[in-house]
């Protein structure tokens, strides 16, 4: 019995001593150095400027026609080179530029570090598309896509696409963010054309100048013929109110006497405070026998293709008047609104 316990205590002991020895090597020298690289750069991806690597964005084509799409890739990489999977990517494009896929705007990099998506040109003009890395990486990439026209028949855009949170490239002072009080803060998101008698939809870039016929002789009708309505949105970063009373646009080359038609229309718009987007109806052009007559024109304006049309809101706060532009290419053609 004595011989069994003492025999049991030796086996114990040289087990304990075993087990220290496997601790020992397994602690071994992993700090990689006296302090070793306690934020880990190199060796996997942090979020910092120092550590973040880099981000790249190709574009298969930088120019397209209005309708067509293009795909978009977006590499992260480390510090060392190496590729980054699952890091989140945000992505948003300019107004007129369409964020196809993902519509969200944002996706996770696949296992080699990539992720793709699409974008396709809604309208003719140059747009951009930017992507970036978490916030805390601070790293983002932008390409521009030149979209050319002419608008495609009855092309109304990409249904349930995203992107045009970019707005029209145009800047905005710290103090015009959210809460802000320069009046920098107040801008013009988008400008299109309600030219189909819906008033409530997003709208295009498309303005039927000539009322043709549906059907086929002798059964026909007179084509569907609106009144046409600029859709303004706006995007109201102050603290204040804004309230807009008149709209000015220039159509350039107009075809009427050979100048250029400019008019101001008197209307009554509010943009509530604190980023609160509105967005304006304002009636633009008359639908007569002979055409469309632009509001303050005194001819009909006739099928002149493309034109850069500027418009400029004048508003107010409590404080300051002041006022905003932005140029949108619509298209004055004979477009057909026949539903058959």
């Amino acid at each position: 019995m004595f011989t069994e316990i003492k025999y049991r205590k030796s086996a114990l002991l040289l087990g304990l001593v075993a087990l220290v020895f496997v601790i020992a090597g397994c602690v071994g020298n992993t700090s990689g150095g006296e302090e070793g690289d306690k934020s880990f750069a190199g060796t996997q991806f942090v979020a910092t400027d120092a550590a973040a690597g880099a981000i790249a964005l190709a574009v298969t084509s930088t120019r397209l026609s209005v309708g067509a799409t293009t795909g978009f890739t977006v590499t992260v990489t480390d510090a060392n080179g190496a590729t980054v999977p699952n890091v989140q990517i945000s992505c948003d494009t300019e107004e007129g530029l369409a964020l196809i896929e993902p519509t969200t705007g944002e996706e996770m990099t696949g296992g080699f570090g990539t992720m793709s998506g699409v974008v396709g040109c809604e309208a003719p003009g140059s747009f951009q598309i930017g992507c970036r890395l978490p916030i805390g990486g601070n790293k983002r990439k932008f390409q521009r896509i030149v979209c050319e026209g002419p608008v495609p028949s009855g092309f109304t855009g990409f249904s349930g696409a995203g992107g045009g949170g970019l707005g029209g490239g145009s800047f905005v002072s710290e103090d015009g963010g959210a809460g802000g009080t320069d009046t920098s803060g107040f801008s013009i998101q988008s400008v299109k054309v309600a030219d189909d008698g819906n008033l409530s939809g997003d709208g295009s870039f498309e303005i039927d100048t000539s009322q043709g016929t549906c059907g086929t002789p002798p059964d026909t009708t007179s084509e569907p013929f609106f009144d046409s309505f600029l859709v303004v949105k706006v995007l109201n970063n102050l603290t204040s109110e804004v309230r807009c009373n008149s709209l000015t646009y220039t159509i350039p080359n107009s075809g009427i006497s050979g100048f250029s038609t400019s008019s101001s229309i008197s209307f009554v718009g509010v943009a509530d405070a604190n980023g609160s987007e509105a967005t304006f109806v304002v009636h633009f052009m008359d639908a007569n026998s002979g055409g469309k007559l632009p509001v303050g024109a005194s001819s009909n304006i006739g099928s002149i293709g493309f034109r850069n049309v500027s418009v400029r809101l004048s508003c107010k706060t409590d404080l300051e008047s002041f006022s905003v532009s932005k140029s949108v290419s619509l298209s004055f053609d004979n477009y057909s609104r026949c539903t058959s």
